[in-house]
């Protein structure tokens, strides 16, 4: 028998070529192979269920976006583990609310996402989505009962009938949080939501119009078409030159080093051009990065409005001309602790009115980075009689930037601000662009109102 030291040198090639194949050249060539796939998908649906006509696609956060070929019209948070087995849930946290307004306006969805383990689908689209659709139909729907599809229809068709049948007391519970949860959808649903399916495999390249329901094709019900843009297994692994990586958008931390989808999208050819080496296309990444960090922090003004979420709290930038208080939230990727900015208040040369900036940036991952940013934080937002306008390097950071001021004032007011209070403010902030901050930065700004003395 061959010692373990005789073999060493064999598993430390093996891993070297596994930690080749998921170089992020690899990566980057397989996320951009998936999201053309996707795209073609998209189309065969639009054809299929809406006669050709345009349905919003959104990207499930964070893998998703990595798929929309930079073009999502939203997103949203639904997690596979609300969908793993004897966990299933709707959660308090991730109504999706906006995702019923999306289709009840445009009379059907495309949410995106992708899974690395080799499967069809993520559980998240697999079970989280079909069971969030049952439940927001059998609170919401106002469609006649014969017209809503049963939970059976909702699931993904390989999942088992005994599974379906222990999900019907996580069914149950979902209804009476969405019945008691305090929001619902902006217009009545007069259509069910049905789930569809579409996933990448060498069997499968699109949606034929065969394979979905026929209520949906007489659009007696909303489609909301599931697409898992990643590869399964019986996709070849094998390219000219590369390897392909089934859901390589996930876990971005790991590997984009700052990297966007926006950005990766914006310079695709640029980032996967087939002639230049692997470790030159990373020494081209890291460029890229740096010259969207640049434009991003020479333009101060973005577009749009900002969106009240209180009488006194917005969600955006400030105008040129108003008054108050910028607040904005940014991550670095260096563990040096936050840096908090402060621009003294000042004079706005049209308005006369006082203005001021902060701007706070913390580690993304270190527990106490943003706990310690809320502190200095804390002294200005005790006036009420000032706007305060919150934003972000992200839509993500943005509204974790609105959650933590909306609880700050109400730290200052002598108001308790425990978990659920965070996550009210959560779907307040939500509900105004979609965005779901990520839970470790909730849980340290609930940390920290916790920690504030009565």
């Amino acid at each position: 028998m061959a010692s373990a030291s005789a073999s060493d040198p064999f598993h430390a090639q093996l891993r070297a070529l596994q930690r080749r194949s998921r170089h992020i050249a690899h990566r980057l060539k397989s996320i951009a192979e998936d999201a053309d796939h996707a795209a073609a998908a998209v189309e065969a649906f639009t054809e299929a269920a809406l006669e050709g006509r345009r349905v919003p696609v959104i990207a499930n956060l964070r893998c998703g976006r990595w798929y929309t070929g930079g073009r999502e019209d939203g997103s949203c948070y639904f997690k596979s583990t609300d969908g793993h087995y004897g966990k299933w849930a709707v959660s308090r946290t991730r109504i999706n609310m906006h995702v019923v307004d999306i289709v009840a306006a445009s009379g059907g969805v495309v949410i995106v996402d992708a899974t690395q383990h080799g499967k069809r689908y993520p559980d998240a689209l697999a079970k989280t989505v079909p069971l969030w659709a049952h439940c927001i139909n059998a609170v919401f729907c106002t469609a006649d009962a014969s017209q809503v599809p049963t939970l059976e229809e909702q699931v993904a068709p390989f999942v088992p009938a005994s599974e379906v049948s222990a999900m019907r007391a996580s069914a149950a519970a979902g209804i009476e949080l969405l019945r008691s949860c305090g929001v619902a959808p902006k217009t009545p649903l007069d259509k069910p939501l049905r789930c569809c399916f579409s996933a990448r495999s060498a069997a499968a390249k699109a949606v034929p119009a065969e394979h979905l329901p026929e209520a949906v094709l007489r659009q007696e019900q909303y489609p909301l078409l599931l697409l898992s843009a990643s590869g399964d297994e019986s996709i070849p692994t094998e390219r000219r030159g590369w390897a392909y990586v089934a859901g390589a958008g996930d876990d971005e931390e790991s590997w984009a080093h700052g990297l966007t989808p926006a950005t990766f999208f914006a310079n695709r050819h640029f980032l996967t051009d087939p002639t230049i080496a692997d470790d030159d296309i990373a020494d081209r990444v890291t460029a890229t990065v740096e010259a969207a960090a640049a434009t991003a922090a020479s333009s101060a003004a973005r577009p749009g409005s900002p969106v009240e979420l209180t009488p006194s709290t917005f969600l955006g930038r400030r105008p040129p001309t108003a008054a108050g208080l910028q607040v904005s939230f940014a991550v670095h990727e260096v563990k040096t602790g936050p840096v908090v900015t402060i621009e003294s208040n000042k004079e706005d040369t049209v308005t006369q009115a006082a203005a001021a900036n902060i701007s706070m940036t913390f580690h993304a991952h270190t527990p106490k980075d943003l706990e310690v940013a809320l502190g200095a934080l804390l002294p200005h937002v005790a006036s009420e009689a000032q706007a305060i306008y919150c934003d972000g390097a992200t839509p993500e950071l943005a509204a974790t930037c609105a959650v933590a001021v909306m609880a700050l004032q109400l730290l200052v007011r002598g108001e308790a601000v425990d978990k659920a209070a965070i996550q009210r403010l959560q779907r307040v902030a939500s509900a105004a662009h979609g965005a779901i901050p990520a839970r470790h930065h909730l849980k340290q700004v609930n940390r920290f109102c916790l920690s504030r003395p009565p």
